[in-house]
């Protein structure tokens, strides 16, 4: 019976229950005494949503000795608040077990409703469906019992900024808040060029471009909303807006300007960029792509090339580049097609690295998914919205896609 309550993502257990609870002037959103401030953050959500949804202000109280039971939205941690709000009194369900990170229940009853979790995300993820509900109900909200995880634990968007569409800073704030409503919990800008390196300021000034601060200010935004903005910077192919530039072409492996060569110089000119571009991130990852070399070996590196190969060569590449991101404490992730293609240098990667597997055509299966498990291999899955090249997006084969890589990925461990 869930598909009647149209919520996205539809959560792992619904039980509709018969009847509904109504918004009321007098209904109190309640939070334990011990409440941090991410919780405060999520019953603000929530009273910013019944507001617009009914005209309500509902009050929000934290409470070390409740004075109202009845007409009550109680939003909790299990083991931290379950002496202020026991389960017998406030009509929720004790879990069986402690609920994992980022897992919730939610229960709506003719008392009132109540999120339960143990982490500051899982109580997130609990508002945000309480929220559809709300927009799709209010104000009155049928009776149900909900229990939900996630199937995937990094569930993420990425946003190319980098093809002369630079969204402004009042964009990326507003999408970080669409995405967290539906429990997007990793964000992402492809980016080559658009952001002002202080150091090289040359490199997309035709253009607009993303700065340090605005940088930070989404960071902080995305953290309140359980995101992490991961960098994500071109760090070997598709390099050809930096590199064609006159004083840069040097350091391009080929006349096609499309990868760095795998140089001193070059690692020098990366490490440039990562300084002035990584500490405006507060994760701990970084996105180094490294997809589609298709020039790798046919220019500067030729001879390295033929003396090892092309997947040692390569290989050399992110072992020195993962050097580079480790300075600024970051560890890797990076595109796997070429690794793909080379699969013997797989084992000699360090298992810090993420390998993104990325696929944008709807397939039946997807065989480099159980590879990768195989291996042992962290690694997440990439479909597209197959939006690039035409003039609409693809919308059947986007759902394809997107519908069969994920399901083998959580299928294998992603």
């Amino acid at each position: 019976m869930e598909e009647s309550l149209h919520l996205v993502p539809r959560p792992r257990t619904v039980e509709r229950r018969a009847g509904s609870w109504a918004l009321a002037p007098h209904t109190l959103i309640c939070l334990a005494a011990g409440a941090d401030d991410d919780d405060l953050f999520a019953a603000r959500q929530l009273q910013a949503e019944i507001a617009q949804a009914t005209g309500l202000t509902l009050a929000i109280e934290r409470q070390l000795r409740p004075h109202q039971r009845q007409d009550t939205i109680i939003l909790l941690r299990a083991e931290r608040d379950r002496a202020i709000f026991p389960p017998a009194d406030f009509g929720w369900e004790p879990p069986a077990q402690a609920l994992p990170d980022q897992a919730y229940q939610l229960t709506i009853s003719a008392q009132g409703a109540v999120v339960v979790a143990e982490s500051a995300a899982g109580l997130f993820y609990g508002v945000q469906t309480l929220r559809q509900l709300v927009r799709l109900h209010a104000p009155a909200l049928p009776q149900v019992y909900i229990d939900d995880r996630p199937a995937l634990a990094e569930r993420g968007v990425m946003l190319d900024v980098c093809r002369a569409k630079v969204p402004t800073l009042a964009t990326l704030l507003e999408l970080v808040e669409k995405l967290s409503f539906f429990k997007i919990n990793q964000f992402q800008m492809h980016n080559e060029q658009a952001f002002y390196f202080p150091h090289h300021p040359d490199i997309g000034a035709n253009g607009a471009r993303l700065t340090n601060e605005e940088i930070l200010e989404l960071d902080a935004h995305c953290r309140r909303h359980h995101i992490e903005l991961v960098p994500n910077l071109q760090s070997f192919g598709h390099m050809q807006n930096i590199l064609s530039l006159p004083q840069y072409r040097h350091l391009a492996e080929t006349e096609m300007c499309w990868s760095i060569a795998p140089t001193e110089e070059g690692y020098r000119f990366l490490d440039e960029l990562y300084g002035d571009f990584l500490p405006a991130f507060s994760s701990r990852q970084l996105n180094i792509n490294c997809d589609e070399t298709y020039d790798l070996g046919q220019g500067r590196s030729e001879a390295r090339c033929a003396q090892i190969g092309p997947g040692r060569l390569y290989l050399e590449h992110i072992l020195r580049v993962r050097e580079l991101a480790a300075r600024h404490g970051k560890r890797l992730q990076m595109w796997g097609d070429i690794l793909l293609q080379h699969p013997e240098v797989i084992d000699d990667l360090p298992q810090d690295i993420t390998l993104l597997d990325w696929h944008y055509e709807a397939e039946e299966t997807y065989p480099s998914v159980a590879l990768f498990a195989q291996q042992g291999r962290r690694f997440l899955v990439c479909p597209g919205t197959s939006s690039w090249n035409t003039l609409f997006p693809r919308i059947d084969n986007a759902n394809s896609n997107i519908r069969t890589l994920a399901r083998e990925g959580a299928a294998h461990g992603a």
